[in-house]
């Protein structure tokens, strides 16, 4: 029987526990522990850019044995999709599973990313480095990094909000280190939806750096857009640009990625639960 390696999702998925979720529906877990870059579930894409090294698994995993690695290098059209320079996983097709979200439903994420061998932007540009997509429509919350600050965004681009300044500085840059995210959200299109994002630093034993938003819209409530979203994860270099400044390439590892829908929280039991 396949037990995941993170002590957070394998609670979620036994019901050890059950005095913290009032019921637990459909958990996924894309740990990599397959050594495949789908972590062994058919319904993760991979990535659209078509570059060979795109999108490929490495042994340097946060936990366990393997994480996924997602490159992007500018001016060549093999990491280009969509349009854009991007090399990106995603949920949208793993239609029984928490990784698709809805209006007026609540979940629990987890994830981790590492960036590798970054170079700071004078540019500007921003690289998108996790995304709640709206289907055929924006993100309902990202992470990011721009110049030397990771950022946080919800609503699209309306709200942004910088985690951690100077992510790059020498002598103490997070690149080639691994940084934990912790999300509980409940996705309403009005305005009674609310994020809790938690992160986990280098060096850190438990999550912090905590961020709440209550009374907001979640879910983009914008006319003619999809009626879900999915998880999103990889480099999204929308306005990168050699000519501006930017590094040609990036690199970003991803692991640990878990998600899980539920009908009711209890804040103490997820604070004692969610702590791997």
């Amino acid at each position: 029987m396949y037990v995941p390696k993170s002590p957070f999702v394998a609670a979620l998925l036994v019901g050890a526990c059950g005095a913290c979720f009032a019921a637990v529906q459909t958990p996924l877990v894309v740990d990599y522990e397959t050594g495949t870059a789908n972590s062994g579930i058919s319904g993760v894409i991979v990535t659209h850019a078509t570059a060979p090294d795109a999108a490929y698994v490495v042994a340097d995993a946060r936990s366990g044995n393997y994480a996924i690695a997602h490159k992007v290098t500018l001016d060549d059209p093999a990491y280009v999709s969509n349009g854009s320079p991007r090399s990106e996983s995603s949920t949208n097709r793993v239609w029984s599973s928490a990784g698709i979200y809805y209006d007026n439903t609540e979940a629990v994420y987890t994830f981790s990313l590492s960036l590798r061998d970054w170079q700071p932007s004078t540019s500007g540009d921003e690289d998108i480095l996790w995304q709640f997509k709206h289907n055929q429509g924006r993100h309902d919350i990202a992470i990011g990094l721009q110049r030397n600050a990771l950022m946080l965004h919800w609503n699209g681009n309306a709200n942004r909000l910088a985690l951690v300044q100077n992510v790059l500085a020498p002598g103490n840059s997070l690149s080639n280190r691994w940084i934990d995210f912790r999300f509980r959200i409940l996705w309403r299109s009005d305005d009674t939806g609310w994020f809790v994002m938690d992160m986990r630093l280098p060096g850190e034993t438990d999550y912090g750096h905590t961020v709440t938003r209550t009374g907001i819209s979640t879910f983009d409530p914008t006319p003619g857009t999809g009626t879900f979203g999915y998880l999103k994860w990889g480099v999204y270099r929308n306005d990168g640009s050699t000519a501006n400044g930017d590094p040609a390439t990036r690199i970003v590892y991803h692991d640990d990625i878990a998600a899980t829908q539920i009908d009711t929280l209890f804040v103490d039991g997820f604070e004692a639960a969610a702590t791997r």
